[in-house]
């Protein structure tokens, strides 16, 4: 997978990719430009999509994406960089959007659906090579164009 920086950027642009650019494990499927599963599942039985990418400044980063979130029934995945996602502590609710919307991760962690713990929720991570993992949780929540980008603060 390739990752491209946005035109022009400042030392502190993010990265951004395509949903349907990391590898797909199903149920995921990718459709008019972003990847959603057909039914509820757990984590063990979710869609797996992995993203390899690449910071050059090691810090602390935050993951947004175009997401569509059109009910309770259909506003969560699980996220993680560099290890697989844990239930519940790593379910990303997000808020009910109508159609694609940016939103940003969050974790659940001792919170609830409603009022996640980790708002938003920041990755400390060493310059290199690291791995964005996203789990298929509800059905039909759609998951578009994913930026990774430093949050400003630095460990």
């Amino acid at each position: 997978m390739q990752l491209s920086q946005a035109r022009a950027p400042p030392p502190s642009s993010g990265l951004t990719f395509a949903s349907a650019s990391g590898t797909l494990t199903a149920p995921f499927s990718a459709a008019g430009g972003t990847i959603s599963q057909p039914a509820y599942t757990s984590l063990a039985a979710g869609g797996r999509a992995a993203y390899s990418f690449s910071i050059s400044n090691a810090g602390t980063y935050t993951v947004s994406a175009l997401v569509n979130a059109s009910s309770d029934a259909a506003n969560s995945f699980f996220v993680n960089i560099d290890a697989e996602p844990t239930d519940p502590l790593m379910v990303w609710d997000v808020p009910i959007t109508a159609g694609l919307a940016d939103r940003t991760v969050s974790w659940r962690g001792n919170g609830t659906p409603d009022n996640n713990q980790f708002v938003p929720k920041t990755f400390t991570l060493s310059a290199g090579t690291h791995q964005l993992i996203v789990r298929g949780r509800e059905a039909n929540c759609q998951l578009g164009t994913i930026t990774l980008a430093p949050s400003g603060g630095t460990p």
